[in-house]
């Protein structure tokens, strides 16, 4: 919304809806804060007008939908938030999602469909005929053994990795996937007892950051910054964390 992707947050808001409606116990809403602070860049209209064009995007429920709150309501609901530069805020849901479990359901229903789920292959080459993807071939990485794998459709559902696979069967030119990393810090619970997830602004950066607290522990996160390194070796830098306390 604040990069003013309205079809972006339509997408994946009505996707999200359909996710929810099909496994509502892997896709749960969770309630959002959002504090409006003196020198912040949102204010009250514009924060209010963006959440309703959310929610009428995003095909939010009635129940989840944004309440804008004054000052005491907002420390009510958040008693660590600071008072002295607190404007108000509003609490909108946003939905959880346990991916892990919902990757596996996914591959299950596909299975129930007769779809054949096959683990621990590695595309060596995409199979070609008059340009057209027919297949892959594939070798296991546990035997070693090789095999071709034939197919109507090909989908390159390969995440970070996609142009790697389009780098098998073309030049890579024009567009490309922008690749980012979004490091998260965890501390002990007693140490940032929040009530909800807060989600705000920071001062002079155009990005947002929030902490969530689960469980016995509190999620601050994240830096979003652009990467270009080793795939196979995502590292945390001394930079990243810092960056996380300053913004705290």
């Amino acid at each position: 919304m604040k990069q003013f992707e309205f079809n972006l947050v339509k997408e994946v808001g009505r996707e999200r809806a359909v996710l929810h409606r099909l496994a509502p116990h892997l896709v749960v809403p969770e309630k959002m804060v959002l504090p409006l602070i003196k020198g912040g860049s949102l204010g009250k209209t514009m924060t209010s007008i963006g959440l309703y064009i959310y929610d009428f995007l995003a095909d939010v429920d009635g129940a989840d939908k944004r309440l804008m709150l004054e000052k005491d309501e907002m420390l009510a609901i958040e008693p660590l938030l600071p008072g002295e530069k607190l404007l108000g805020g509003s609490i909108y849901a946003e939905y959880r999602t346990d991916d892990a479990r919902l990757t596996i359901e996914v591959i299950k229903t596909g299975y129930r469909h007769g779809a054949l789920p096959i683990n621990y292959l590695k595309c060596i080459r995409i199979l070609e005929d008059e340009g057209q993807a027919i297949g892959a071939e594939c070798e296991d990485q546990i035997s070693g053994k090789r095999l071709s794998i034939s197919a109507k459709h090909v989908i390159n559902a390969a995440g970070p990795w996609v142009d790697q696979i389009r780098a098998m069967v073309e030049t890579i030119s024009g567009k490309r996937l922008y690749l980012t990393k979004g490091v998260h810090i965890v501390v002990p619970k007693e140490k940032l007892p929040l009530n909800h997830a807060v989600y705000f602004d920071v001062p002079n950066d155009s990005r947002m950051i929030f902490a969530i607290p689960r469980l016995d522990v509190t999620y601050i996160g994240t830096t979003d910054t652009y990467y270009e390194g080793d795939k196979e070796q995502v590292k945390v830098s001394r930079q990243d964390v810092e960056y996380l306390f300053k913004c705290g």
